[in-house]
């Protein structure tokens, strides 16, 4: 009996070290999620500062500085013109004693045209140097023809054409019978004969177109 026993517990024994050791239940390792990469969005570029336009306050006269500097000599005004000659349309008239800023200058047989601009206006005009006085200059500008006097029936002919034209508008827009006022002062040439036939000219032209005659240039 006691081998019986003996024998029981042999197997026992046995079994108790055949029998498999318990498995651990580990976690299965996990694979890590990616991190999240911003994606960055486009970037605006900097721009450069947007300049205002700017718009000069007055053209830029024929050249950047004046040349000289004057001083009207003419009673009781001096005509500013859109280019040198008499004969060419009349910008403003600017009154004796106006000071003046030359930017250029041209001879017109023998007298010379100044480029012009006064604080009268800002638009560059053209005006007979006889009638300026140049500073660094004694008196007036040395342009006085010294041969040759203009044609008188020139200037009664210039003076006719422009005065019919001043009748004509004076009527027109009930201005009154003023040839004075239209004549202002004559046509600034330095040469007598030819001022007085333009003077003549002008207030038979006035006549005329104000009173809607013919016009008649003829001295």
């Amino acid at each position: 009996m006691k081998w019986l026993v003996t024998a029981l517990w042999l197997g026992l024994l046995t079994t108790a070290c055949q029998s498999p050791a318990p498995v651990s239940q580990e976690p299965e390792p996990s694979t890590p999620e990616p991190p999240e990469v911003a994606v960055p969005g486009p970037v605006a570029e900097a721009q450069p500062p947007v300049a205002e336009p700017t718009t000069p306050a007055n053209p830029a006269p024929t050249s950047a500085t004046p040349i000289k500097t004057g001083t009207v000599r003419a009673e009781p005004s001096l005509r500013i013109h859109t280019a040198p000659g008499t004969n060419t349309p009349v910008i403003y008239a600017a009154p004796n004693g106006t000071r003046l800023e030359i930017f250029a200058e041209t001879a017109m047989g023998d007298s010379t045209w100044y480029q012009v601009r006064s604080n009268l206006s800002q638009e560059l005009g053209w005006a007979y140097g006889g009638n300026i006085s140049v500073d660094g200059q004694a008196g007036l500008s040395e342009d006085r023809p010294t041969t040759t006097p203009a044609d008188p029936s020139l200037g009664y002919r210039e003076g006719y054409r422009l005065g019919y034209r001043d009748g004509q508008n004076f009527k027109k827009y009930n201005s009154g019978y003023n040839p004075d006022a239209a004549l202002q002062a004559g046509s600034g040439n330095p040469d007598p004969a030819y001022d007085q036939a333009y003077r003549r000219g002008f207030y038979a032209g006035f006549e005329a177109g104000y009173n809607g005659k013919t016009f008649n240039d003829s001295p």
